[in-house]
């Protein structure tokens, strides 16, 4: 078993910890490939339209392995899931999970922070906003925290079963 993360301000590295460790194995970052056969999961933060993870998959040539990648954010993971976000970037082999991130402002570098600012500017300024939406604005220079290790347990059962 391979587990790789990209993680910015650190939930994503947290979980891939937790990860590691109900498997019994060593979660490291994005910087090392894989050597060896097993399965593979990738774990990324969600950043918009980025998700690292997902670079990491291509660039490593991963889609013919046995593979999940699992996107951390702050949208609703049920909501993530239904809008799957990766359905279109991977095969339909691949396990796609979503689990909920955290976002504390009082972490954010100046440049990520001036982003924010912008895009709750202009969430602001949309007459129709999602819940998700309504929740970033609502959340704006709060420190939030969804991060929840019982969402772990789907992996943890895909990765027994792989």
């Amino acid at each position: 078993m391979h587990i790789r993360y990209s993680s910015t301000y650190g939930s994503t590295k947290a979980y891939a910890q937790q990860l590691a460790e109900r498997l019994g194995t060593e979660a490291l970052d994005c910087t090392h490939p894989i050597e060896g056969d097993g399965p593979v999961i990738v774990l990324g933060p969600v950043h918009g339209p980025k998700m690292p993870a997902l670079q990491y998959v291509e660039r490593h040539h991963l889609h013919k392995r046995t593979l999940a990648v699992v996107a951390v954010g702050m949208t609703d993971p049920a909501i993530a899931a239904e809008k799957d976000q990766m359905r279109h970037h991977l095969p339909e082999h691949v396990a796609r999970f979503y689990v909920p991130g955290r976002l504390f402002y009082s972490e954010l570098s100046h440049k990520h922070l001036n982003i924010m600012r912008s895009v709750v500017a202009l969430l602001k300024a949309k007459p129709l906003k999602s819940p998700a939406e309504k929740a970033l604005i609502a959340g704006f220079g709060k420190d939030i925290d969804h991060t929840d290790k019982a969402a772990l347990e789907p992996i943890v059962r895909w990765a027994t079963n792989a």
